[in-house]
């Protein structure tokens, strides 16, 4: 009887250190998704009691994305916790901390180590972080970086899969242009609901990129688009509304509420933004879509992006040359129209989609 007794509360702790740390993971993931992130806390810490690898790193990122001081050095130490258990996706955190230095003193060398570490046990975290350190330093990791971007994207990881399909479009790593291998990590990123993918999704279902040219799926797309977006998105629904044989009230009713939005935002566009916002902010404002025509904003944009233009910003990329170069035309100086000639034409010859479409416009 006692022996009986005794192998039956060995199953019970055995039950309760395997079933709690599983169910008590999968509640949190529940309110995690559900917005409830406190209580989801409250679960994972549980889990991560009873040893839950996968609880310590689920904590450590909420805490890192409170974003104050005090969850950083939290979040720190749940992920540095995560690695002792095996945990790979915690050695790219772990990464990224010391990178961006954040709640600590930044520290570029450990935050390598520890992305090397993560990328040897084939973490995608770590993959990406590290592209984007490289990124930072010099043009000559383009390729080494890219490499990573596209092992990372492989696991079907978000950002990579988005970043890997905006190189593609837009040449960024100094890649070449391959539009049907862009719309497929698109779509991908968009199937994963990751909304910085909507303005490319629509412009692929504007043009019939790799599907079935469709507006109203592109419109869709367009309207969703996240708010850094939305300049150079109401320049696209302004062209899809004009080409659109027959469109609906309630159509051009969205249209134009979203076109007098993506108007005021132009208003508030600098040369910070991307070389693409920038041009398209330049014609909404010179053009007056959505709005009258604001020359006092549109030239000083213009100006900026020249003076870009001959400190040689972005030269490295021939799509934001192409950009810069668009407005450069307005330069006054005979030198500065010659050279962005060529590289409107260098555009065209690399096969950029965007300068093929308007070269036939004009």
């Amino acid at each position: 009887m006692i022996k009986k007794t005794s192998v039956f509360f060995i199953f019970l702790i055995l039950a309760i250190y395997v079933i709690t740390p599983w169910f008590c993971t999968f509640w949190g993931k529940k309110l995690h998704a559900n917005g409830d992130l406190d209580d989801a806390i409250t679960y994972y810490k549980i889990a991560s009691f009873f040893g839950s690898a996968e609880a310590h790193f689920n904590i450590g990122v909420l805490h890192y994305k409170k974003g104050t001081d005090q969850d950083y050095k939290i979040a720190l130490n749940f992920f540095e916790a995560g690695t002792k258990l095996g945990y790979k996706h915690c050695f790219g955190w772990m990464g990224l901390i010391y990178d961006e230095g954040k709640g600590l003193k930044r520290n570029p060398q450990l935050a390598v180590s520890w992305f090397k570490k993560g990328i040897e046990l084939n973490d995608f975290y770590s993959m990406n972080f590290y592209a984007i350190y490289l990124l930072q330093l010099n043009g000559d990791h383009y390729k080494e970086a890219f490499g990573l971007m596209e092992n990372a994207a492989k696991q079907d990881y978000v950002s990579a899969l988005f970043n890997v399909g905006q190189a593609y479009f837009f040449g960024n790593f100094n890649n070449t242009l391959d539009l049907q291998k862009s719309e497929k990590y698109i779509q991908n990123a968009f199937n994963q609901n990751f909304k910085p993918a909507s303005f490319l999704n629509g412009y692929f279902y504007q043009f019939g990129i790799g599907r079935d040219k469709s507006y109203d799926r592109a419109l869709y797309n367009y309207l969703n688009v996240i708010e850094e977006d939305k300049c150079r998105a109401g320049y696209q629904v302004d062209m899809l509304i004009k080409n659109w044989k027959s469109p609906s009230i309630a159509v051009k009713a969205k249209a134009k509420n979203f076109i007098q939005n993506a108007y005021k935002l132009c208003q508030n566009v600098s040369v910070k933004f991307d070389t693409l916002t920038v041009h398209r902010a330049i014609q909404i404002l010179d053009l007056g879509i959505g709005g009258p025509k604001d020359k006092i904003h549109s030239d000083k944009l213009k100006m900026d992006a020249i003076k870009l233009w001959r400190k040689g910003f972005h030269s490295q990329n021939k799509v934001s040359q192409y950009h810069l170069a668009k407005l450069t035309l307005n330069s006054s100086s005979l030198k500065d129209k010659e050279q962005a000639i060529q590289k409107i034409e260098q555009a065209i010859e690399f096969g950029y989609h965007l300068a093929i479409n308007e070269s036939s416009e004009r």
